[in-house]
């Protein structure tokens, strides 16, 4: 028997949150891991910086484009994505990608 995911009658949090506008990623585990004793401070200090400045370039991308990468990085795969954001898993995947191609260029943009 194939089951699918059919929607309840009420929304969950995460898109009442998404709706609203007051949606913030977390981007999964490797941001919370504790540092290792061979760490570099100076090191962990430049990966903080770069992580707030790609945070601060996800927040620019357009709405649509910025849940669906917050989304999948939250471990959604792009059939949850679609249904979440109303449209196909093949949308969700065009969002997604654009969104990245745009962290990208703005990254490539800050660096030069």
């Amino acid at each position: 028997m194939n089951r699918t995911w059919q929607p309840s009658g009420r929304r969950s949090k995460i898109s009442t949150e998404i709706i609203s506008g007051e949606y913030m990623p977390t981007f999964g585990p490797r941001s919370a891991r504790p540092p290792t004793p061979e760490e570099d401070p100076a090191q962990q200090a430049e990966e903080r910086v770069q992580y707030r400045a790609l945070l601060a370039q996800v927040g620019q991308l357009p709405d649509r484009q910025r849940d669906a990468i917050s989304l999948r990085h939250s471990g959604l795969s792009f059939d949850e994505v679609g249904r979440l954001l109303g449209c196909s898993e093949d949308a969700a995947k065009m969002l997604y990608h654009r969104a990245l191609k745009a962290l990208r260029e703005a990254v490539q943009k800050e660096g030069a």
